[in-house]
Parts: structure tokens; C-alpha cells; sequence
């Protein structure tokens, strides 16, 4: 006879918690990724902790007018503002058109910001603390569980959420070799006054071959007295800079004719808190440093090459602002979003007092936020979209992950608003580690890069006052920031003018068809112009500037 005896097996407790567990969190994970804002890695972290940062980003405010006249007139006189008191008139003159469009676009989105701020804080538990917030990409910072990411899921006002955790950024680094910074370059420029700038000439043995390539130098001595980039500002999201290096210090926003500094509305370190697991940091700026430091070198180095003087930087007489948004290499979606921020309206070293009108003319971004780090394909959308109507330029490197399609996958590169930069060599080139197109998203996919610049072997500024070479796409980036910035300078008709100035860059650069070997990318042929890979080619400041002169 068979005993027909149903055998259960013995599960230890722990054991059986845990599949409990991973039930329960399955469940949890199905429900909030039902809603497609509620980022993986929330869910992960979330099964480690009862409590973790989250980031939450809501629906963004509408400043489309701001790209026309007469749309931002008629937009400004709904509002009944009145710091904005502008008519059709008014706006007719373009330096008066770009004020107003970037004090309308503050003043829309703080706006928003509020009201979407009433109302997270109703929807959220009594008691609900935001630690901090983002006007720009309309982003606050919590703390919170299971419950409140719930809430969020269901709330329809909501675009994303993430955590505030850190992830290490693969930055460039230098090459052995470390030349000490040229003895007369530290002898000229300390001390220099601004209105040295007007008239400094550069020698030429001190040129680099990148400048060279790219015919800046040919700019300088061509193209008037604002050929430098007099009259420009340039900023800079990164590491930090170290502020006091002969190359980049006399132009530095903060410092005044008497020498002294004032770091307000030129300096931000939006490392409020230390963004390493446990809140501790190991960086040598510690957290909220009132004064410009840079804990890795990278931020010194593409600052130098985009306004550096002496011949390393491409628009030497342009004036410049940073902001650190990496702590000791470190970064998080919140740093990124808290500089560009800035930006957008310059402020005191106490985040008050915000400035529109102090605004650079174009950004630097050397830097990526990859989905695996807690940043979705479009976590910086808003903030690109703001500040284009801002009339602010957004130069990014395409990202080193080169030689695969497709490899341009995180913000804000891959966006279709901001100017994405691959690196080429000496010789035209294209760099192995440059990432490629296509970008493909929700079922839309488009070109990337949109043009190339040097990017391998770059000597350029590092603290410790010397030099030192690097190659990466963070490398090619501030070649494309100091033509903008020169373009804009000599052409003052192309000034917050993006969609000109971009199309100006890409008509005039030197066609280059996709490298031979290599499979091709996207739609692309042989013979493809634009392509994925070096977009509409590589930067020619020479003919850019021929053709920006019969616009202006």
C-alpha cells in the first residue's frame, strides 16, 4: 500500500521572513511601476530601508513665450507683474527682449514652484519636512517610505521620483606627464586688472594645438575688439574650479578691478550636504563652501580650455561663474539640478537674492547621469527647457562610452534641446571613448552628437597651479562653450540666440563622414552628414565666424 504522505519541508524563520518579504516587495514594486515616474532605484533602496531621500520632481511650468517677442509680450501683460512692465515696444530692442525673457522665466517658474509646493505638502503627511528644493526643474527633497512613495504614485501632478543617493562619476584623469605652469604666465596674470583683458596678447608659442585646430586664435586677431569674448559669461557646472590659478583667475566673475573677491552671484556649491552614503564627506571643500574649490581638478581644467588664457582656452576675455556639483566625485541628480538652478538666476552665497539679469550666456556640462544612478532619460528635461527659453546655451559632452551605437544614453546629453559634443583628435579623428547616437526614447529616437571638438590630450589649468593633460568628451565640450561664447561676442545679432548660433556652429564645421570599419549607427551611410558620430562635424571658428558677420 502506498502512503500517500504530503512532505513539507521545514523553512527556518529568517528564511521565511525573507520570502515574505520578497513577496510583499514585489507587490510594491508592481504597484508603483505601474505609474512609469517612480524611478527602479527607489524601489530597490526601499527593500534596504524604511526611509530614504527621495527627489521629487512635478509637472513643469509652461515658458514657451519666452522664445518670442510677441508671445512673451502678450504672455507679460496677462500677468499683471509688476517687476515685468514690458510692452511690444519694449521688446522690440533685443537687449531688452533678452532681459525680459529671462526675468519672465524666473518669475514663472518660482510661480509654479510654489503653487506645486502647497500642494505636495497637502497631499504628504502632517509633518512632512522638505529639506530642500529646486525651482528650476520645480524638485523638492524628503524623506519618506513605502507610504508616501504611494501617495506619490497616485498623485497625477507628479513627473518623476528618485533618490537622493550618490554614485561615482567616471571623470577623465590626467596623463603622467604634469608641465609646470609657464613661469611668465604666472608673472602676467597675477595681478592682471580687468581692462587688461581688452588688450592682452597672447604669444603665440603658448597656443595649444586644439585652440589652433579649431581656428580661435584666427578669431582673436580678426575679429574686433570684443574677439576675445569680451563682454561674455561663461559658466560652469562641475567639480569646482580653483578659482586662484594664474590661467583662469583674472577673469573670474567674483574677482574685482581692486583685486579683492566677492563671491556672491559669481560662486555656488550646490553640495549642501555630503552626498557619500553615511553623510560623511572626504572632500577637501566639506559641504556649502562659500568659496570656489575644486576637490578633483576636473572643473579647474575644463574651465581653463573653454576661457583660459595664454592660448590654452578657446575665449579668454569671456567672464566666468561656477558652480561645484560633484562632492570628491560623487555626483547625484539633486547637485546637478541645484547648479543649473543657479544659473538660471544667479544668488548670494545664502541662495537669496536671486539675479536674472546676471544669467551666463552658456553652460558647460561635463558630465552624465546615467539610469543605473538613480537618473531617468529625461531627469532633466524641465531644467533644459527652462533654461533655453532663458536664452541660456547648453554645451554637454556626449560621454565616454564609446565605440557602441547608442552609447549617448544619459542626461543631459541625450537631450534634443542641449548642443551634444564628441571629442576628436589632432588629426581629425574621432576618439574610440566617444559615445554614439542614435538616441532612442519612448519610441522617438534622434541624431547625437551635434558636432565635435578636440578631445584627446588636452593641456589645460589644474590646482595646484600647473598644467596637465586630458582626453574624455568633458575635454571636447568647453571648445564648443568658448566658440559660443565668441560667436556671440563678435556677432552680438546671434547673442541668446540658440537656435541661430547652433546652426551657424553646425553649417560651417568640417564635414566629417562616418570612420571607415566601424558599423554604422542608426540611418546613417557612409557618407552621411550629419551622422553618429561626429554629428555635423568638427567646430571651425574660421567660417563661423564669415558667416556670422553677413547675418549681423
Amino acid at each position: 500500500m502506498i502512503n500517500n504522505h504530503t512532505f513539507t519541508p521545514k523553512i527556518p524563520h529568517h528564511k521565511m521572513l525573507h520570502a515574505i518579504f520578497g513577496v510583499l516587495l514585489f507587490a510594491f514594486s508592481q504597484c508603483v511601476n505601474a505609474k512609469p515616474h517612480i524611478h527602479n532605484r527607489v524601489v530597490r533602496e526601499l527593500a534596504e530601508h524604511d526611509q530614504i531621500g527621495l527627489l521629487i520632481t512635478m509637472k513643469s511650468a509652461n515658458v514657451s513665450a519666452a522664445n518670442h517677442p510677441e508671445a512673451l509680450a502678450m504672455a507679460i501683460s496677462g500677468m499683471r507683474s509688476q517687476q515685468l512692465a514690458y510692452t511690444m515696444e519694449d521688446l522690440a530692442d533685443t537687449r531688452i527682449y533678452h532681459k525680459a525673457r529671462g526675468e519672465y522665466v524666473f518669475e514663472v517658474i518660482t510661480r509654479h514652484h510654489a503653487q506645486s509646493r502647497d500642494r505636495l505638502l497637502l497631499a504628504l503627511p502632517e509633518g512632512t519636512e522638505i529639506e530642500q528644493s529646486v525651482p528650476l526643474s520645480n524638485s523638492f527633497v524628503i524623506r519618506g517610505g513605502k507610504d508616501i512613495v504611494q501617495t506619490l504614485a497616485d498623485m497625477d501632478d507628479i513627473d518623476e521620483v528618485f533618490t537622493t543617493s550618490g554614485f561615482k562619476v567616471d571623470l577623465p584623469k590626467p596623463a603622467a606627464n604634469r608641465p609646470p605652469l609657464i613661469q611668465s604666465l604666472m608673472q602676467r596674470m597675477i595681478g592682471a586688472k580687468d581692462e587688461d583683458l581688452q588688450d592682452a596678447d597672447l604669444p603665440e608659442k603658448n597656443i595649444q594645438w586644439n585652440v589652433k585646430k579649431i581656428g580661435a586664435e584666427r578669431v582673436w586677431r580678426q575679429g574686433g575688439d570684443r574677439s576675445r569674448g569680451q563682454g561674455i559669461r561663461y559658466a560652469i557646472a562641475d567639480t569646482g574650479v580653483a578659482y586662484l590659478h594664474p590661467n583662469i583667475n583674472a577673469n573670474y566673475v567674483g574677482r574685482k578691478p581692486d583685486g579683492k573677491y566677492d563671491h556672491n552671484y559669481a560662486w555656488y556649491d550646490g553640495v549642501r550636504k555630503p552626498v557619500a552614503p553615511g553623510g560623511h564627506t572626504q572632500s577637501k571643500c566639506g559641504v556649502a563652501s562659500n568659496v570656489p574649490c575644486d576637490d578633483q581638478g576636473h572643473g579647474t581644467h575644463v574651465t581653463s580650455t573653454a576661457v583660459g588664457a595664454d592660448g590654452y582656452g578657446v575665449a579668454p576675455g569671456a567672464r566666468w561663474m561656477a558652480c561645484r556639483n560633484m562632492d570628491n566625485g560623487l555626483g547625484a541628480p539633486v547637485t546637478y539640478l541645484i547648479c543649473l538652478n543657479f544659473f538660471l538666476a544667479p544668488h548670494d552665497l545664502q541662495g537669496k537674492n536671486p539675479r536674472p539679469d546676471l544669467r551666463p550666456h552658456v553652460i558647460g556640462n561635463s558630465y552624465g547621469c546615467p539610469d543605473s544612478e538613480g537618473c531617468s532619460k529625461r531627469a532633466m528635461r524641465a531644467a533644459v527647457e527652462g533654461l533655453r527659453a532663458a536664452g541660456i546655451f547648453m554645451s554637454v559632452s556626449a560621454g565616454n562610452e564609446g565605440p557602441r551605437c547608442s552609447t549617448v544614453d544619459a542626461p543631459p546629453a541625450l537631450e534634443p534641446l542641449v548642443f551634444s559634443v564628441g571629442a576628436t583628435d589632432n588629426s581629425d579623428n574621432l576618439a574610440r571613448f566617444s559615445s554614439r547616437g542614435p538616441v532612442s526614447i519612448d519610441g522617438q529616437q534622434w541624431r547625437k552628437p551635434d558636432i565635435s571638438a578636440p578631445g584627446v590630450g588636452i593641456l589645460a589649468a589644474y590646482p595646484g597651479d600647473t598644467m596637465r593633460r586630458l582626453s574624455g568628451t568633458s575635454m571636447a565640450s568647453p571648445h564648443v562653450s568658448g566658440a559660443v561664447v565668441l560667436l556671440s561676442a563678435v556677432c552680438p545679432c546671434l547673442e541668446r540666440d540658440n537656435e541661430r548660433l547652433q546652426a551657424v556652429l553646425q553649417a560651417t564645421a568640417k564635414h566629417l563622414v562616418p570612420p571607415v570599419g566601424e558599423s554604422l549607427c542608426g540611418d546613417d551611410t557612409p557618407s552621411s552628414v550629419p551622422n553618429n558620430f561626429f554629428g555635423y562635424g568638427r567646430i571651425d571658428l574660421v567660417s563661423a565666424m564669415s558667416v556670422c558677420k553677413e547675418l549681423c
